[in-house]
């Protein structure tokens, strides 16, 4: 009888602790991977010239979040007449090292208002990446480097700005 009340209480013991552990590493993980964008100024729709600053709230999630330097990130991309895309400076990009939260990026707009390579109005939106493979970075000319090729997993609807 004492050996069975034993094997109960060790068994209720057991099935306590692997439930707490269990709920609690739940917890900490995104189920799913996401970017949401919190907010834009100024507004998306509206008028923007070269001495405007683009600020954005986005909040993001990454479901099985490997703990690697600068394996994520996200991107303000901008759009190409060719159909590509890409960000322009350090501003245009935010290095994530939790598997969530929120970022902002103060992106001034001076060389986007000004390029002659990209659609007008102009459209943006935000990329998360993933690495895809060790980090890199080659020259290919003066004007043209080649970085790290990555993966989309999650990205932003298109945003647009006419310039005044």
């Amino acid at each position: 009888m004492c050996n069975q009340l034993l094997r109960i209480l060790l068994a209720s013991y057991l099935l306590l602790c692997c439930c707490a552990t269990t709920k609690s590493d739940h917890s900490k993980k995104p189920k799913v991977t996401k970017l949401e964008v919190w907010e834009i100024s100024p507004p998306p729709g509206g008028q923007v010239d070269d001495d405007t600053i683009l600020v954005a709230r986005v909040a993001y999630s990454i479901q099985n979040f490997k703990n690697d330097p600068d394996l994520y990130d996200i991107k303000l991309q901008f759009q190409h007449k060719s159909g590509g895309s890409s960000s322009f400076g350090e501003e245009g990009r935010i290095i994530l090292k939790k598997s969530q939260g929120t970022v902002q990026f103060n992106q001034p707009l001076r060389k986007v208002v000004n390029s002659t390579f990209l659609v007008k109005p102009i459209k943006f939106f935000f990329y998360l990446t993933e690495r895809q493979g060790p980090p890199r970075r080659m020259k290919i000319t003066e004007k043209v480097s080649l970085g790290t090729p990555s993966a989309v997993i999650a990205s932003s609807e298109t945003y647009r700005y006419q310039i005044k």
